[in-house]
């Protein structure tokens, strides 16, 4: 996904903590920088770990002046480490945020099947959010071009070993170039 839209030594958001993988990750086969976007994460309340616009804009700017430009932000939701679940304030933040940057939002939502209980939000993709978003805007149904889930049924399914992934957006234009790349990643026979 991200060697479509973004290009090498482009940059993506990632409010902190993240999954440490994600550096390997973005970096590894598609050149992207990852940009750590500090929460307060003073560690006493899980609210204190959600992104606010001050400290979106803060990673935008730090990007830029590194001359690596921002061509999205990535958020693990629910979160990984954390395991907190983004509220519809703070997806609603990050979306605006994304299209006054005309940047990406890209969703990665492996343990949205995961969530039991707890004391965080009911679990909500943000595929719901875009979409009464759009329809509050007064704009045509469905999540818009910046907009991208990932998914994959290994987590609850509990095989970490079953490697088998999805996407859901709605850019013609990033589906086509992923069906392209897609045939070196094809699943596996066992699989």
């Amino acid at each position: 996904l991200f060697m479509a839209i973004a290009d090498a030594n482009d940059s993506a958001l990632v409010p902190t903590p993240y999954y440490a993988t994600f550096d390997f990750d973005l970096g590894c086969r598609a050149g992207v920088n990852a940009v750590p976007v500090k929460t307060d994460g003073a560690g006493v309340v899980k609210s204190d770990y959600l992104p606010t616009k001050e400290q979106l804009e803060d990673g935008y700017n730090s990007a830029v002046n590194s001359k690596t430009p921002p061509k999205a932000i990535l958020i693990s939701h629910p979160h990984n480490p954390l395991g907190i679940v983004y509220d519809e304030a703070t997806l609603l933040t990050i979306l605006d945020f994304a299209e006054e940057k005309n940047i990406h939002v890209v969703s990665d939502e492996i343990y949205a099947g995961s969530m039991f209980g707890g004391d965080s939000p009911p679990f909500e993709s943000i595929v719901n959010v875009a979409m009464r978003r759009n329809i509050a805007l007064g704009r045509v149904g469905g999540i818009g071009d910046n907009v991208h889930v990932v998914h994959s049924i290994s987590k609850d399914l509990a095989l970490s070993g079953l490697r088998v992934g999805a996407l859901y957006s709605e850019n013609e234009e990033v589906l086509n170039i992923v069906r392209k790349l897609n045939d070196m990643c094809q699943v596996s026979s066992q699989t």
